[in-house]
């Protein structure tokens, strides 16, 4: 009985060796596909506030629609002072102007925090109660490095 069960025994250490030999190679199979997915470059655009305010922001993609958006979902605040990645991709912007965005433009909305608080969107969208409304092309975001500088 011995015999039998000590080579069971030795059975099952081989197997659950060849296993634990087996999931390293798994692992170490996946993370060597990884490298290529976290070595990915992030390609940002970045807005940086030099005011002393909050600013809250919206970025229009359907240049030449200057139309405000229906719903303010996608209106962001960025604090005084600080510098924010306000668009990010895996791809060249080289490469995003020109397969999504075919005029070649951003467009920025800036709204100021009171506006924002006081009034319902539909008021600010309907009355155009925007701060500022600046227009960058590929070339100009190229030239300033990817930074969008306010004001």
């Amino acid at each position: 009985m011995t015999i039998i069960g000590g080579g069971f025994y030795c059975l099952i250490l081989l197997f659950f060796n060849g296993m634990k030999k087996l999931l390293y190679l798994v692992i170490f199979i996946f993370l060597n596909s990884c490298k290529d997915i976290a070595m990915d470059k992030q390609y940002s655009i970045n807005l940086k506030n030099n005011s002393k305010s909050f600013i809250h922001y919206w970025i229009n993609y359907n240049y030449p629609d200057t139309n405000l958006a229906n719903s303010n979902n996608n209106v962001y605040v960025i604090n005084p002072e600080q510098n924010e990645n306000i668009v990010k991709s895996r791809h060249k912007w080289e490469d995003c102007f020109r397969d999504y965005f075919p005029s070649d433009t951003l467009l920025i909305y800036y709204f100021d925090s009171d506006t924002i608080n006081k009034y319902n969107w539909d008021e600010i969208r309907i009355n155009h109660k925007v701060l500022r409304k600046n227009i960058y092309s590929y070339s100009d975001l190229y030239k300033s490095n990817w930074t969008i500088t306010y004001p």
